[in-house]
């Protein structure tokens, strides 16, 4: 199992609430971000990417500090990577929803 740094769940797939519920939702959000640290492996990413995709992630956003990147990962679509003078939208997931790479990396 694994625990994105962010995840968001649209409200219309979120089962009902109960007061006894523990844990992590049994369903995979519609958006999941990874922030990487220089601890890293590629290899581990590598493999994290695929257990989100195949556990049925539509949207996964890997933030990468050290390049100041942001590389999107879909399921069977090539990886779209930006830069600090690109746009992150996730209007697919959140309507409405922009954000200039730069400002993540904002210190």
């Amino acid at each position: 199992m694994l625990a994105p740094d962010v995840a968001f769940v649209r409200g219309d797939r979120l089962p009902p609430l109960r007061s006894d519920r523990r844990g992590f939702l049994p369903l995979a959000p519609d958006l999941a971000v990874e922030i990487i640290s220089p601890s890293d492996r590629a290899v581990d990413v590598a493999r994290r990417v695929h257990t989100y995709l195949d556990a049925g992630v539509p949207l996964l956003i890997l933030v990468s500090p050290a390049p100041r990147t942001v590389a999107l990962h879909r399921p069977g679509q090539p990886v779209q990577t930006l830069h600090e003078g690109d746009e992150l939208d996730l209007s697919e997931v959140l309507p409405g929803f922009r954000l200039p790479i730069a400002d993540l990396f904002r210190e």
